[in-house]
């Protein structure tokens, strides 16, 4: 009889041994998930913070004035929000950025650029940020026809 009784015992101790075996495995699963869950979360967030930071966002052109006699563009804008943007470019007959300078007082930008003829010039201005990156020339592109 007491044979039977040990046996009880040891399976019962069997079944308790096997469900804390299971408890740690399902434990350690679900850590694991959860770590690399949060390594993927900053991983995401760093590629988020990444795109945002070389985000720029263009310069909205208010007026554009094409004075052939003095071979000068003045171009009023409204400034980029982009943060870091230091310097504006223009961008003459959708070339490429040219002439970048700072913002002058009264968000005026003067060029000093040979106008060719008395036909219409296409002026749109883009964004640079700390001498790394450009945005796209503001959009759409103000006709400007030379003036003496």
């Amino acid at each position: 009889m007491n044979s039977t009784k040990g046996q009880g015992a040891l399976e019962y101790l069997l079944i308790i041994g096997g469900a804390i075996v299971v408890a740690v495995i399902a434990v350690s699963i679900i850590v694991s998930l959860s770590q690399r869950n949060s390594q993927n979360a900053t991983e995401k967030n760093q590629e988020f913070e990444t795109f945002i930071d070389n985000t720029i966002i263009p310069p909205v052109v208010l007026t554009v004035d094409c004075n052939k006699a003095a071979s000068q563009i003045e171009v009023t804008i409204n400034k980029s929000p982009t943060p870091g943007v230091t310097r504006y470019c223009l961008v003459y007959n959708n070339g490429t950025p040219t002439g970048c300078r700072a913002l002058a007082a009264g968000n005026i930008l003067t060029y000093t650029q040979t106008i060719a003829d008395y036909n219409k010039q296409s002026i749109s201005i883009s964004a640079d940020k700390n001498g790394i990156a450009y945005s796209q020339p503001s959009m759409p592109s103000i006709d400007c026809i030379p003036h003496n």
